[in-house]
């Protein structure tokens, strides 16, 4: 999900980009509560892997086939993707100077999410 731009208005004009914005923060911050402390420490991520949704118009064995699969698709840039997703855990992201591993794969049988080793 990425930023969308701001403005004046939004500290008191709810806009349906900025209130799915938010509410995307919160559930990334909520999910890694109490688990960023070491990334902070050493501004280092060993891995990132993000799992990719598999599009509802897909046939059954089409989705089949690609699930865990390298995500290729148009949509979704890894770099946009990494950066929301940094964006939303910290305040400040300048301090991370390594991801070790960067990867994005089409779900697999756990569904999309997320997954970030230090």
């Amino acid at each position: 999900m990425p930023k969308p731009r701001g403005q004046r208005s939004d500290k008191w004009k709810q806009r349906p980009c900025m209130v799915k914005y938010w509410e995307f923060k919160d559930r990334v911050r909520e999910a890694s509560r109490g688990k960023t402390g070491r990334i902070e420490s050493t501004g280092e991520i060993g891995r990132f892997l993000i799992w990719m949704p598999l599009p509802q118009s897909w046939s059954k064995k089409k989705k089949a086939a690609m699930r865990g699969q390298p995500h290729q698709a148009e949509t979704g840039d890894l770099d946009n993707i990494t950066k929301s997703f940094l964006d939303a855990l910290f305040e400040r992201d300048g301090f991370i100077w390594k991801i070790g591993h960067l990867e994005k794969r089409w779900e697999d049988e756990q569904g999309p999410r997320i997954e970030v080793w230090d």
